[in-house]
């Protein structure tokens, strides 16, 4: 392995995302310039803290097309590249059903030759370690075929092939699932999802205070909520309210509670 590197979700037969700029990022040693080219656009960084992240322009669908990345005498070829788009199938069970195991798969996988889909699938890790290292190394994207196939996300599948009929572009696919996994494990790292109890009833309220207020800090803290707002979902998460909060000029929140004790659904006057 040379010094220069990209991230390994970059790899031979990538689809990368149609009419949006498009960000390659890697790592190098501090100060190499690298210079990232696509389709006839070119787009350059320098390295600091070891890592590079450069921008290229947007272009329209197509492809297959070479992506290099060089920096002085190293220079890494990406083949067979194209423009398309690109959808994260993420979840738990339903998303994790592998097309071999679905209605009719065995005879779906005898018809993938051809069909404009791609797919990169993430291993199934616990930890950052360096399992996690080597399963990013090893993987890598794969177009559609009955071999290649077989263990791909069958939601994720359907839904990329009647795209890309639609769109007639190429769909990639990153599947990214586990089934039995908590939903807090498929949430922004800044949504924490909280059980209220307002009154005789128990609302499910998702707000954007976990950077501030730990889940365990929350237990049998008394808060302020707005109940009369329609039922959302943030990140898939159904939200049944709001907490509030105030927020300095240094964007610190603050909980908004009562100055007395009070019993739990006491409305705010």
């Amino acid at each position: 392995m040379g010094i220069l590197s990209c991230a390994p979700v970059f790899s031979d037969s990538m689809v990368l995302q149609r009419n949006k700029n498009i960000t390659v990022w890697g790592m190098a040693y501090d100060g190499m310039k690298v210079t990232v080219s696509l389709n006839g656009k070119t787009a350059t960084a320098v390295t600091k803290n070891h890592r590079w992240t450069a921008v290229l322009p947007a272009m329209e669908a197509g492809g297959p097309y070479e992506m290099t990345v060089s920096s002085g005498n190293e220079k890494i070829v990406f083949t067979d590249v194209m423009l398309g788009e690109v959808w994260l199938a993420g979840g738990q069970s339903n998303m994790e059903l592998e097309l071999q195991n679905s209605l009719d798969g065995k005879k779906v996988l005898e018809q993938t030759d051809g069909v404009s889909v791609r797919f990169y699938y993430t291993k199934k890790n616990s930890y950052i370690d360096e399992f996690f290292y080597a399963d990013e190394r090893n993987g890598g994207w794969a177009k559609a075929s009955k071999d290649n196939s077989a263990a791909w996300s069958a939601v994720g599948y359907y839904f990329a092939k009647k795209l890309s009929e639609d769109l007639g572009v190429t769909v990639g696919v990153i599947g990214c699932n586990w089934g039995g996994t908590s939903a807090s494990a498929w949430m922004s790292k800044k949504l924490l999802c909280s059980q209220v109890q307002i009154g005789s009833q128990v609302r499910q309220i998702v707000s954007g205070i976990k950077a501030h207020y730990s889940a365990e800090e929350m237990v049998g803290k008394r808060v302020m909520v707005v109940t009369n707002l329609k039922p959302a979902k943030l990140a898939g998460v159904l939200s049944e309210g709001m907490i509030l909060c105030a927020e300095d000029a240094d964007g610190n929140l603050s909980l908004m509670v009562p100055e007395k004790e009070m019993p739990a659904g006491a409305e705010i006057c």
